[in-house]
């Protein structure tokens, strides 16, 4: 079953553009987090069926930032998170995204 929308920058591969997203299981997302999430500036999205998104980008030192931009309230919840961290963000995910579930989440203002 195909629950969110991806998409991804390799700048090494590949690129799937936000405004492109493909239909992605929760199992497929987790594949292509493990090929992408990688090598610094490279990035993954998903949307829920609510338009919810949750963003996965590579920091210099291979961290992973992790977003989820509120337009409502013109600002993003995020964190800094290793990839294991990253991939167990997408495994606990049930249908929806939903930012009380994924601890230590922060909310900055734009």
């Amino acid at each position: 079953m195909h629950n969110y929308q991806l998409f991804f920058t390799d700048y090494f591969g590949d690129e799937i553009a936000a405004e492109h997203a493909k239909p992605a299981s929760k199992a497929e997302i987790l594949d292509v987090m493990q090929q992408i999430l990688t090598a610094s500036d490279n990035f993954l999205g998903i949307v829920d069926q609510t338009d919810t998104t949750l963003q996965f980008m590579v920091n210099q030192d291979l961290s992973i930032y992790v977003d989820s931009p509120v337009m409502a309230k013109k600002g993003s919840y995020s964190k800094n998170v290793t990839l294991r961290e990253a991939l167990d963000i997408v495994e606990q995910l049930e249908t929806l995204i939903n930012m009380e579930q994924i601890p230590d989440l922060e909310f900055s203002l734009w």
